[in-house]
Parts: C-alpha cells; structure tokens; sequence
C-alpha cells in the first residue's frame, strides 16, 4: 500500500513523542518502524506503521535479521495510522502475536485511541501502560497541534508537558511523603 505525506509526517510524529517519552521518563525503547512480524504458527503476518519495544529491549538491541515470532518477542507497542483503511482488521493478528498495547490515530475523526490486550482482544483504555501520563487525549492534542504549529513547535511543547507532569508526579510524591 502506497503511503502519502500525511500519513508519512503523523508516523514520524508519534514516533518522536515516544522518544520524547522515553528520554524524559528514561524508560528504555527501541523503535523498530514498519518491520514485517510473521510465525509459522500464526498463519499470518503483518507490518505495523511503526512499532517499539520497552520491555523486551534486551532482546533487540542489535537484531538486524528478519524478526521470527516463533523465537522472538512482538513489540511491546503498535502504531497504526487510519488514513485510507480501518487497522482494526488486523487486531486480530496482533492479538496471535501477543501484542500488549496498539496506539491508534483516526485521521476522519481526528482522534487517537489507546488499546490493551485483555483475554485475547483489545481494549480501549484512557492511558498507555507503558507511558501511564500519555493518555488518548494527550496523543490527539500534540498529533492536532502538529497540523496547525508544525511538528517543531508541537515536539518543543510536548517535551515541556512531560516535564511538567514529571514535576507534578514529584511535588504530589513529596506532599504523600510528609503526612
């Protein structure tokens, strides 16, 4: 399937948020973009718009061979962009792969969504488990805010909003600390 601009700038965008996310909480990611997963067993195979590993990072830091479900983890986060088809046929797929989190963006409703697997299918939730302060509606508004102020300004914005909250994670610890 043939990408276009759009679809193209929102995948580059939401992978810098994650980066974004990942050094300021200093939580260990490995990206690895539209990689093609497949198993014998699963009978299927799929490419995510971009995907990460959080959990699993050990394990592909450096693996630059073809991935094989069979022996090697599923990322531990999906990406997919609706811009000219619902990803939501491919869920399924994921949910053989053992996928644990799929972050969504519905161009038509400009609005991002955030799934977990849950007993072999994925529910929406309000935020992400691996990044509990990226809720939905923080992902819609930094994806929007990049359309209208570019991905620069809106990248500057949401790196000084997850400081923010870390602050405010850290003032609500101290006040629990003194009671």
């Amino acid at each position: 399937m043939t990408t276009g601009p759009g679809h193209e700038a929102n995948k580059e965008f939401v992978s810098a948020l994650a980066r974004i996310l990942s050094e300021e909480l200093n939580v260990e990611l490995e990206a690895r973009g539209s990689t093609t997963y497949k198993g014998k067993r699963y009978g299927k195979g799929t490419e995510p718009d971009t995907c990460f590993y959080v959990v699993d990072v050990e394990q592909v830091i450096g693996k630059e061979s073809v991935v094989d479900l069979n022996v090697d983890p599923p990322p531990d986060i999906v990406v997919e962009l609706d811009f000219a088809s619902d990803s939501r046929n491919k869920f399924s797929i994921y949910s053989k792969f053992g996928v644990p989190e799929i972050w969504r963006y519905v161009r038509k409703l400009q609005r991002c969504f955030i799934y977990e697997l849950r007993d072999h299918t994925y529910v929406e939730i309000p935020a992400s488990c691996f990044f509990p302060i990226l809720t939905a509606a923080t992902l819609t508004r930094f994806v929007e805010e990049s359309k209208k102020r570019g991905q620069t300004k809106a990248l500057s914005s949401f790196r000084l909003w997850v400081r923010e909250q870390k602050g405010n994670m850290a003032e609500h610890m101290k006040q629990m600390h003194k009671r």
